[in-house]
């Protein structure tokens, strides 16, 4: 084994509790069908769920993180990892545990130039942020695009090895979000800390309902209802804190669905526009050439072509 790399660690049906140490470091875990109750004291950590369901309580509050989303976890949290029972064959996931002292390096890495660090000879305090956390959806951030990412390398290749890079890139990748986040909810024109919070979760629980339903067109009385607010109130929001109204947000998630299912299904252009709700196949030729500048029959017969090549 190279020196400064690890092997990430694999738990099954028949994995055991002492397989976890009294404290995480560095460490990935890569759990399919393992069914056990852990309790730990955890530094910076992501659960992210590839299949099925998994439940967690983080300082006494329950998570049921369903598939394709992952739950951020900050610097000493008390986790509980709770046994799914019969359930537990159906699920896997990744558990990725990173040390304080990474993020509070890139995070004092990101908030100096390197001109400044390089002029004062004195190191900097390093904080320890402190994220936003809860559940996140994969498709929304750059840590589920990092998520993706390494997800799929690491179900191509069973003894995948990684080192210090990989961390420094998701301490990364994490500070970016919360800065994100962070933006996202000061945009929101509300006086209480406790009330731009309270909005930003209900808009980020409509969001998600957006991004996993992708084959119809919903009115947008009916996203506001998922957000619990008025239609007025939560178009207002919507676009204060993501720049677009939530009709146009819908409407791309939905055409860069149909573009992929067009590059890798057998489906016809009519048959994909009604798959993903567009009931008049002009008005989704259009839409799509407005969006990614060709028309739905350029990336069929691309597909078509990358077919033949092969």
């Amino acid at each position: 084994m190279m020196p400064n790399t690890l092997q990430i660690i694999h738990l099954n049906p028949s994995s055991k509790t002492s397989l976890f140490p009294t404290k995480f470091t560095n460490q990935v875990y890569y759990s399919s069908g393992a069914d056990m109750h852990v309790a730990y004291h955890s530094p910076y950590s992501i659960k992210f769920v590839l299949k099925g369901e998994e439940k967690y309580t983080v300082n006494g509050n329950f998570f049921a993180v369903p598939e394709r989303r992952f739950l951020l976890v900050n610097h000493e949290s008390f986790v509980e990892c709770h046994a799914l029972g019969p359930d537990a064959h159906r699920s896997s996931g990744l558990s990725i545990f990173i040390s304080p002292s990474i993020v509070s390096e890139v995070c004092n890495a990101m908030a100096y130039s390197l001109n400044q660090q390089m002029e004062n000879s004195e190191p900097h305090n390093l904080t320890t942020p402190d994220f936003l956390s809860g559940i996140f959806h994969r498709e929304e951030d750059y840590i589920g695009s990092f998520l993706d990412q390494f997800s799929n390398t690491l179900l191509n290749q069973s003894h995948l090895m990684i080192g210090d890079e990989f961390f420094y890139r998701l301490a990364e990748t994490m500070i970016k979000s919360h800065r994100e986040y962070e933006r996202q909810q000061n945009d929101i024109s509300a006086v209480k800390p406790a009330t731009r919070a309270e909005l930003y979760s209900r808009l980020m629980t409509a969001r998600h309902f957006l991004l996993d339903n992708y084959y119809t067109n919903y009115p947008l009385e009916s996203i506001a209802r998922v957000a619990c607010l008025s239609p007025y109130h939560f178009q207002r929001l919507f676009k204060q804190v993501f720049y677009e109204s939530p009709t146009r947000f819908h409407l791309k998630h939905r055409l860069q669905k149909a573009k992929e299912d067009l590059q890798s299904s057998g489906l016809t252009i009519t048959e994909t526009a009604y798959k993903f709700g567009f009931t008049d196949v002009f008005v989704f030729n259009k839409m799509f050439r407005k969006v990614f500048g060709a028309p739905p029959s350029h990336f069929k017969n691309l597909n078509k072509s990358k077919k033949i090549s092969s």
